[in-house]
């Protein structure tokens, strides 16, 4: 077994050694960097005179030294570079003033290897030659009138303010505009629409609130995507055929309007209910009604009597000016309505 060399007080390169870390089953020292720092360091590693030791601060050096090069006055691209306005060893970054008049702030990284070469003019200048021939020009029903600056944009590719034949203005992309995918600001779609426009209310107000529920309606019963399909379609839930076919949401639109429905009603306020829960979607077996009826009228619903009068447990719960969790509780306790109110002494009616 070779005998242990003492390099205590000796120096290697940054580093003096101090003393012998014991509680290690290499051989290790205990060393302190010229930068401050202390650092165990292996033995073998001391020998060693491929490296140059240090704590890593002479690695951090050599990095920072490579991006320390003064480029001041330099030309990369459409940009001079002024003067370094951040020093790191991978994000020293340079003050640059482009051709255009413009002062940016450049990564040192970018500008040597060509990445950035103006303050973005380059990028805008190309866009201004390519799409010169757009402004002015009318493609189906949107009139090209400019081009827009960067604050006005709403989308970073709608970057030109078009005209529609309607009046309204709308921002597009010239993408758009080359592709036809783009026409109009949206009234385009009402071109479209078959020749029963005037005729047929399922056309006229396919966009109202009105079409909304009967197109939710149609879609429990018949649509398998839909997430309320299992407790409607699934169960043998169909709407009947005087609200199917070509005319169904005229007589839809009719009967709703004989029967109470409000356009201008509140959300939950004027909703499509079935009388029977267990029946189709028809005149007899529908009313319209408020969301509170609505849920009072549930399947799922826990019905208690008392004193000769039967409500769901939510109507208790007001009625009594009781918490409904807490008559919830009762019930699943297997205790009735009536020893609640009697163990509790409450007033009724």
């Amino acid at each position: 077994m070779s005998k242990l060399i003492d390099l205590t007080g000796q120096r290697f390169d940054k580093l003096v050694v101090i003393e012998r870390v014991k509680s290690t089953k290499r051989t290790r020292w205990l060393c302190k960097c010229d930068c401050g720092n202390m650092i165990d360091v292996d033995a073998s590693n001391l020998k060693r005179t491929d490296i140059r030791h240090s704590c890593g601060c002479a690695k951090k050096e050599a990095l920072s030294g490579r991006y320390l090069q003064d480029i001041t006055g330099q030309s990369f691209g459409r940009l001079s570079a002024i003067k370094c306005v951040e020093h790191g060893s991978q994000n020293t970054k340079w003050l640059c003033k482009c051709s255009c008049g413009k002062e940016v702030v450049v990564l040192y990284g970018s500008l040597v290897h060509g990445t950035t070469k103006s303050c973005g003019c380059i990028r805008e200048d190309g866009y201004n030659e390519r799409n010169a021939d757009l402004i002015g020009n009318k493609f189906d029903h949107l009139s090209i009138i400019r081009k827009l600056d960067v604050s006005e944009r709403n989308d970073k590719k709608a970057s030109l303010l078009c005209l529609c034949d309607c009046g309204n203005y709308v921002h597009v992309s010239p993408y758009e505009i080359r592709k036809g995918k783009k026409k109009s600001c949206g009234c385009s779609r009402f071109d479209s629409l078959p020749l029963l426009w005037e005729n047929n209310k399922k056309y006229k107000h396919f966009n109202s609130r009105l079409y909304g529920v009967y197109k939710s309606m149609r879609d429990r019963c018949y649509n398998k995507k839909h997430r309320e399909y299992n407790n409607y379609g699934c169960r043998g839930i169909i709407v009947c055929k005087e609200w199917s076919g070509d005319k169904g949401y005229d007589n839809f639109y009719e009967w709703s309007f004989m029967n109470g429905y409000d356009p201008d009603a509140k959300r939950g306020v004027c909703t499509l209910e079935r009388i029977d829960t267990n029946g189709i979607y028809e005149p007899t077996n529908c009313r319209w009604a408020t969301n509170i009826e609505q849920q009072n009228n549930k399947r799922t619903n826990i019905r208690e009597t008392y004193n000769g009068e039967e409500h769901t447990l939510a109507e208790w719960s007001r009625l009594l000016n009781v918490n409904r969790h807490t008559l919830y509780s009762n019930h699943r306790a297997g205790y009735s309505l009536e020893y609640y109110i009697s163990k509790h002494k409450i007033q009724y009616p």
